[in-house]
């Protein structure tokens, strides 16, 4: 039986999400993909500081639409997850989100590297990567979004990260229609979160360098830096029950050959 619970929320003004951006803005106050959006706020205590405020809008706009906070029931760690065919930057609910606000504070340059840039490069790597539009196969791909994931720092190490996994996997599974389980894409946006990922199944699609020139791998502003990376990850249940066969089949030929030894 899982743990976990979902919070299905509709309107800025719920507790779920206060809970949530609670638990995650503090573990991205050093992500570099989250440095890159807002690095034009300075000092770094500025920058931190602004952080719960920007979740805020980035969470209500994926509840708005239809989005899902799976958590652990002492709101250690949680997970925002989009189902298939919704889109957290749906303009329709920039206003009440309070996306648009983000102008006054992070200005248009910082509007354009989080929705401009990440975003779109983001979306483009999910079409190189799947069948969204059905132009490839006949068939559009169903897929879940996990937007974002993190724990507490106290509790970090502990697993919770692959519960949460473990119950989106669950969800994709038995999301079936005409006999396809739903994908899952997300965007790693660290080294060990991609290990992580790839460990319970999802599979590195294509790396996405963000701000190339103008600011190191931290997000920090840089000349000639390198940029901030992330990578575009995809979860099938179908391929992942095909390397079970695959791995069942090759067991049992050892046993087979073991028994004629």
């Amino acid at each position: 039986m899982s743990f976990l619970h979902s919070h299905e929320i509709l309107t800025r003004d719920t507790e779920a999400v206060d809970v949530a951006v609670a638990t995650l803005a503090p573990a991205f106050e050093h992500d570099p993909v989250v440095t890159y959006m807002i690095n034009n706020l300075t000092p770094e205590s500025k920058r931190i500081a602004y952080i719960p405020s920007l979740f805020t809008s980035f969470l209500t706009a994926s509840t708005l639409n239809n989005g899902f906070i799976l958590s652990t029931p002492d709101n250690s760690a949680c997970v925002v997850v989009l189902p298939p065919g919704e889109d957290p930057a749906n303009p329709l609910t920039w206003y009440q989100s309070g996306v648009l606000g983000l102008i006054w504070t992070v200005g248009w340059s910082g509007i354009q590297r989080i929705i401009g840039e990440y975003a779109g490069q983001a979306e483009a790597a999910k079409s190189r990567a799947m069948d969204k539009d059905g132009s490839k196969t006949g068939k559009k791909e169903r897929y879940y979004y996990v937007f974002i994931i993190g724990a507490k720092t106290e509790s970090r190490g502990q697993g919770l990260g692959t519960v949460l996994m473990d119950e989106v996997k669950r969800i994709c599974r038995e999301d079936v229609v005409d006999g396809v389980a739903a994908s899952c894409w997300l965007e790693a946006t660290t080294g060990g979160s991609r290990r992580l990922y790839e460990r319970l199944g999802w599979k590195l699609t294509e790396e996405i360098t963000l701000g190339k020139g103008s600011v190191g791998s931290d997000g920090l502003s840089k000349e000639d830096g390198e940029g901030a990376k992330c990578w575009g990850m995809l979860y099938r249940p179908s391929e992942e029950q095909a390397v079970v066969v695959e791995h069942a089949g090759e067991d049992i030929k050892k046993a087979e050959i073991a028994a004629e030894l």
